[in-house]
């Protein structure tokens, strides 16, 4: 489970990860179900699957209900699922990400859940999932950004304001 107030960035971080390892990726933001990455062609544009039930979302993963075994080892990222375990509402969903974790213990399928930095792991999970707080960018890292940003413009006439990575960091 990630903490953090960058859930894109921890969607960017993730999916380099996977491209380096070669391995599937796929997210799952609850308002179109289920995005596959092509690992092999990144320019291709994503496939949606239309899951919009956290419960089926979760029960693809290790193939719950199926003879499938479900998604191969890979990493699988779900945004926002921390409005159906706030307050345990739904005990089946708590049920199922335990058993997720435990299966993942005996596999290098990874399962992340991307939940707001205020938001406090059920004690049914405690003991069953790790736990990652994403702080924000650090001055260096920002600056990294910036630079980036920057040299990434077209031409002199596109660069306004000049300043140096010192600069900017003295300014933060």
């Amino acid at each position: 489970m990630v903490r953090t107030r960058e859930p894109f960035r921890v969607e960017d971080s993730l999916h380099g990860l996977a491209f380096s390892l070669r391995t599937p990726f796929k997210t799952w933001p609850m308002i179109d179900g289920w995005h596959t990455y092509n690992m092999q062609d990144p320019t291709q544009p994503v496939q949606r699957d239309g899951t919009r039930d956290i419960m089926a979302a979760v029960a693809q993963i290790i193939g719950h209900g199926t003879d499938t075994g479900g998604f191969p080892n890979g990493i699988y990222a779900l945004f926002w699922p921390h409005f159906m375990l706030k307050d345990s509402r739904i005990p089946a969903l708590i049920q199922m990400i335990a058993e997720i974790a435990r299966s993942c213990s005996e596999s290098t399928k990874r399962v992340v859940l991307i939940v707001p930095p205020s938001f406090n792991v059920p004690p049914e999970l405690q003991e069953s999932v790790s736990l990652l707080d994403f702080d924000l960018p650090n001055r260096e890292e920002m600056a990294e950004s910036y630079a980036r940003i920057y040299q990434s413009l077209d031409g002199p006439e596109h660069r306004p304001v000049r300043w140096t990575v010192s600069s900017l960091l003295s300014s933060a």
